[in-house]
């Protein structure tokens, strides 16, 4: 299989298993206040936008099971203070604002005026805090 051959399918094959993600009905458990503290951040796309958000523990995403449909989950280098920048973004904020591009595991976006690496993407409807749409790890 060639490389570009190669590259198509695995964008499809992310697409599907995100669409297809994204139908599960699950029991929402809502974690101690303590494990991530709400926040707003400024996104910029083509546009400005203040978007919700929170500042999470290593253990919320745990907490609510929540997994991500495209991507992984944070880990523990996340998490220390000499980390890289990263973020989860939601389903929505995603297809809606980044296009349903497969592509954007990997690289940044750019919140609160620094970029900011996207390592996964949420399932839908995952939005806790009330409206979040990012999540980064708190440090």
């Amino acid at each position: 299989m060639t490389q570009g051959l190669m590259t198509t399918y695995l964008r499809l094959v992310a697409a599907v298993v995100a669409v297809l993600g994204c139908s599960e009905t699950r029991a929402f458990v809502q974690p101690p206040a303590s494990e991530y503290t709400a926040a707003r951040f400024e996104l910029a796309t083509t546009r400005r936008d203040t978007i919700q958000g929170a500042a999470i523990s290593q253990e919320f995403l745990r907490v609510i099971d929540v997994h991500p449909v495209l991507g992984r989950s944070f880990i523990a280098e996340d998490f220390q203070p000499a980390g890289p920048p990263t973020s989860l973004i939601s389903y929505d904020l995603w297809h809606d604002r980044l296009g349903a591009d497969v592509a954007i595991i990997g690289k940044p976006i750019r919140l609160n005026g620094a970029d900011v690496i996207v390592v996964g993407v949420t399932p839908k409807g995952v939005e806790f805090p009330k409206g979040a749409s990012v999540w980064v790890p708190r440090r």
